[in-house]
């Protein structure tokens, strides 16, 4: 149980990583969320247009940080549109991702009996890979890669 808690809060902080990343790469693909935001004319005037529009965008994808995963991969899809990104061997399963963020908040709540999770194994391979799946798929849209020199050891 604490195997799943742990990965689902790592997959969960790498996709709303991925969504600030999109974000400051391209956020002309996020103001579809901030259409409808109103904003004061003072701000308008002080700020600028483009200034108050990245704004909004920050806080609407600071916000994001407080959704669902499987609300996180939505947003990643609206955002990256049509994802012709493949994983051999992966297919994303949003039904499964749901179920598997409803089976984290049953451990985390003390709703499940304590026992070892089936398949447990599976599980943390498919959060693994939905993770891969969503890193190579910002990839392939952005052209952003992780930067391995700022994973090295001090």
């Amino acid at each position: 149980a604490a195997s799943l808690v742990f990965m689902h809060s790592a997959l969960d902080s790498a996709l709303h990583d991925l969504c600030r990343a999109t974000a400051l790469a391209a956020p002309a693909d996020w103001e579809q969320f901030i259409h409808d935001r109103k904003a004061r004319l003072a701000d308008v005037r002080s700020q600028g247009c483009e200034a108050l529009v990245r704004q909004q965008i920050e806080d609407f994808v600071s916000g994001v940080g407080r959704e669902s995963m499987p609300k996180k991969t939505d947003r990643l899809f609206q955002v990256c549109g049509q994802i012709r990104y493949v994983r051999e061997g992966y297919r994303f399963d949003r039904s499964q991702l749901e179920a598997l963020d409803r089976q984290r908040h049953d451990v985390v709540h003390g709703l499940l009996k304590q026992q070892p999770i089936a398949n447990i194994d599976g599980i943390l391979k498919y959060l693994l890979d939905t993770g891969l799946f969503f890193f190579g798929a910002v990839n392939h849209r952005y052209g952003l890669k992780i930067d391995s020199g700022s994973a090295r050891r001090a």
